[in-house]
């Protein structure tokens, strides 16, 4: 299923969790900044992805690709190839 511009709302909930995931067990302000940090790595591509699937628009398909490979893992390009109504890849 691909994303669209109410995608954001969905993001602002997925980022609510994993934040509530990630600082729920911090027993040290210490530990606030690696939390924060594992936080960026996690979500930051994702974010990205998500943010350049909901600009699909049919004939832009190759453009997307191209921009996609920037925030996919190398053993996950083979999912840049399912930019169709069924895809499931963010």
């Amino acid at each position: 299923m691909l994303s669209f511009d109410d995608q954001d709302s969905n993001q602002s909930i997925e980022n609510d969790d994993a934040l509530r995931f990630l600082l729920e067990s911090v027993l040290k302000a210490a530990d606030v900044s690696n939390r924060l940090l594992l936080f960026d790595k996690v979500r930051r591509k994702r974010a990205f992805r998500v943010q350049i699937l909901s600009k699909i628009r049919i004939d832009k398909k190759k453009e997307i690709q191209q921009k996609l490979k920037l925030y996919v893992e190398a053993n996950e390009s083979n999912k840049l190839d399912c930019l169709s109504q069924s895809c499931q890849y963010v």
